[in-house]
């Protein structure tokens, strides 16, 4: 099915654009139609040519690498999620798109990562193989194949220890105390925070100190998104010298340098902390402040409040004081007989 776009909404288009594939072949046509009927007539005429002309040759039947060079070209994935397809891309090279399955994805998971928890197999293959196979299934490169992630163990306690942040704040100094001030005080995720920029470039987030905001980047919705900047975090930002505020806000590329550094950070302080352990503790301490879900979503990356609800713990002592906040409900005692009591 091919996709239409009405005058000035590509390439400054004067009249009805129609871009679609044919015998595995993309193609862009600029009609001379006024209206969307008459485009669609145009694209027929058009199809019907190419079929013609080309029909009786033997066409090349679309790879799984012929699959990424569309996605790529659509979703101009980052460089972390590149990482994971370019290794899939070397695993299924030369397979036909259309014969992939749910269980080559399987297999390609536990060849690929052997003895790897499934969180990791998740992130790593099943969600880029589903964005790569979704988007081949969209310009009809393949069918529609429902991606199913293995399923993930909630662990036993998401948020850091008590004093577990301060200790590390109190034992690192320039970017290392800076970036984990900011998963503390901010609450992002350790991939939004690393592709932080000064300025703003391309499509990721960067920082308007003269606002005092920062402008989020939402690459599934293509979206932008204005977030403030805590007052712990601004004074940090400012206090840096001028001529380091360019390019990346962070000098790691990767969560791997980061944890370079943090992990033996915390066996030198007897610690267990990870960066998403932060994000956790920002989302709960604000729930046990009173903040609803909508005042998180409005000072944080999230898209949606529904997000929100697996990131806040609640603990038995917040519990009991929910529990006795009411002020309308009062202890009543009864002044009844017991029952089985004998009345004289």
């Amino acid at each position: 099915m091919p996709t239409f776009y009405e005058p000035g909404k590509r390439k400054n288009n004067k009249t009805w654009v129609a871009r679609g594939r044919i015998i595995g072949k993309q193609y862009e046509i600029v009609t001379d139609a006024k209206n969307k009927s008459a485009a669609r007539h145009e694209w027929r005429e058009f199809e019907t040519a190419v079929r013609n002309r080309d029909g009786h040759r033997a066409q090349k039947e679309p790879t799984f690498t012929d699959a990424i060079t569309e996605y790529r070209q659509f979703a101009n994935p980052r460089p972390a999620e590149m990482a994971f397809i370019e290794k899939l891309e070397k695993y299924f090279k030369g397979w036909p798109v259309a014969g992939v399955t749910h269980a080559d994805i399987a297999r390609a998971a536990n060849d690929l990562y052997p003895g790897r928890a499934n969180a990791t197999k998740n992130r790593q293959v099943y969600t880029p193989m589903g964005a790569i196979l979704h988007y081949a299934s969209e310009i009809g490169m393949r069918d529609y194949l429902v991606v199913r992630k293995l399923p993930q163990t909630k662990p036993a306690r998401r948020r850091p220890a008590t004093g577990t942040i301060d200790k590390l704040l109190k034992n690192t100094d320039g970017y290392q105390h800076l970036f984990l001030s900011f998963i503390y005080y901010q609450g992002w995720r350790i991939s939004e925070t690393l592709h932080l920029r000064w300025n703003e470039t391309g499509h990721d987030s960067f920082i308007d100190l003269s606002s005092k905001v920062f402008v989020f980047y939402i690459p599934k919705a293509d979206a932008w998104k204005v977030l403030p900047i805590h007052d712990r975090v601004f004074i940090l930002l400012v206090s840096l010298p001028a001529n380091e505020r360019r390019g990346k806000v962070f000098p790691w590329a990767c969560r791997s340098s980061v944890y370079s550094w943090l992990n033996p950070l915390c066996d030198k302080l007897k610690v267990k902390f990870t960066p998403h352990q932060a994000r956790h503790e920002w989302a709960t301490v604000r729930n046990e402040d009173q903040c609803t879900a909508a005042d998180m979503v409005s000072a944080n990356t999230w898209t949606s409040e529904r997000s929100v609800a697996g990131y806040t713990e609640v603990t038995i002592d917040h519990a009991r004081s929910v529990l006795n906040r009411g002020k309308s409900q009062k202890i009543v005692y009864s002044r009844g007989k017991s029952r089985g009591r004998q009345s004289k």
